[in-house]
């Protein structure tokens, strides 16, 4: 089917029948900085600009499933489901397919990480945060569990001489460990420019097997703590979304708006209206209880956004759904460009950040 019929039926399945309805739903799928000033400049179609048409037809598809299931469980199946509509139209090979053996998270970082951002990856089991400027010299690292033998959190150890032969066959024989040579960090694309600023290390499960036996866990978890006298929804679904976004452990990309849209399941699931979080990476930049007031916030400006929707009627213009004229304004007496994103295209979250912030102070 055309990825355009498939947008006006995945629409439609949704309610969605008015640019602010629309509108709506990006503020689950996209963060305040790029949204925003897509409207304000009226960029055409804005819920495309991230992967373009497919981008957004399949964030509507993984939402869909998971709304129509509110009355299931969390389990391994559901997520691989909602993994599985949002790859499907991105790269099908990796489809609703769990973390293979080899395979290693690296998250490049683009500037030093904070005290408190700091604090809130070391505090988590599943990460481990490598200082930068980050170099491999002069005889190779290996990543190895933080724990021997336990799948999970690795740490970096730096050789102190060339490995021998035996030495380089151990390892490749252990799906838990993995060497980096001197000359630099081997990935999937090939070999890592070295990262200035440092980086985090997902965790390694040793393949699929141990991936599943986490995610089992997990959703365990999180249905017996759904049952708990003084549940906190917020509290439990920003815990697993955490949990879920650190492991980082299915095939391919949009790690992130997976874990986002299995959180909303969990507040959906709870009556309680889906989060429209302003900063995507506090996930795992944030202590816990900090990421939770966040989604609770984010939680309670989308019902006061899904009010206002239904108090003004449906054809209001997104610019007054999320209360932008001023900050409209202003960018246009700083001569802003009209419609700046390219769909597709990779965009400067730092630019856009400075310049989302300028616009909101007024300065």
């Amino acid at each position: 089917m055309p990825i355009e019929e498939q947008i006006r039926r995945l629409e439609a399945a949704h309610g969605i029948r008015t640019d602010a309805e629309r509108a709506l739903e990006m503020s689950l799928f996209m963060e305040d900085k790029f949204r925003d000033i897509a409207y304000i400049s009226r960029q055409p179609r804005p819920e495309t600009i991230f992967d373009g048409p497919e981008g957004w037809a399949s964030w509507l598809d993984a939402r869909l499933f998971a709304r129509r299931n509110l009355d299931r469980e969390m389990s391994v199946d559901l997520m691989a489901e909602t993994h599985r509509r949002l790859q499907i139209r991105h790269s099908p090979e990796f489809a609703g397919q769990m973390g293979v053996v080899g395979k290693w998270g690296i998250a490049v970082l683009s500037r030093p990480l904070s005290r408190s951002e700091l604090a809130a990856v070391e505090e988590n089991p599943l990460l481990t945060h490598v200082p930068g400027p980050f170099r491999t010299e002069p005889h190779g690292v290996v990543f190895q569990p933080k724990v021997e033998g336990r799948p999970g959190a690795h740490v970096v150890r730096w050789l102190d001489a060339p490995p021998t032969e035996q030495e380089l066959t151990a390892i490749r024989d252990d799906p838990l460990r993995a060497y980096h040579p001197p000359e630099g960090l081997v990935v999937d694309v090939g070999r890592l420019k070295p990262p200035e600023h440092g980086m985090i290390v997902y965790p390694n499960f040793g393949g699929v097997d141990g991936t599943r036996e986490f995610y089992e866990q997990l959703s365990d978890w999180y249905n017996n703590a759904r049952r708990q006298p003084g549940y906190n929804p917020y509290q439990v679904t920003t815990e697993f979304q955490k949990q879920a976004i650190s492991a980082h452990a299915w095939q391919g990309d949009f790690h992130g708006r997976h874990s986002r849209v299995l959180m909303n399941f969990g507040l959906e699931q709870a009556g309680k209206p889906p989060s429209a979080v302003a900063e995507f990476d506090h996930d795992m930049l944030t202590s816990s209880s900090q990421w939770a007031a966040e989604v609770e916030a984010g939680s309670d400006r989308y019902g006061h956004w899904q009010h206002k929707l239904e108090q003004s009627g449906a054809d209001t213009d997104p610019v007054d759904l999320f209360d932008l004229e001023p900050m409209r304004q202003r960018y246009q007496q700083m001569g802003g460009e009209p419609s700046p994103f390219t769909p597709g295209e990779l965009h400067d979250v730092d630019k856009y950040e400075r310049l989302h912030t300028q616009l909101r102070s007024g300065t």
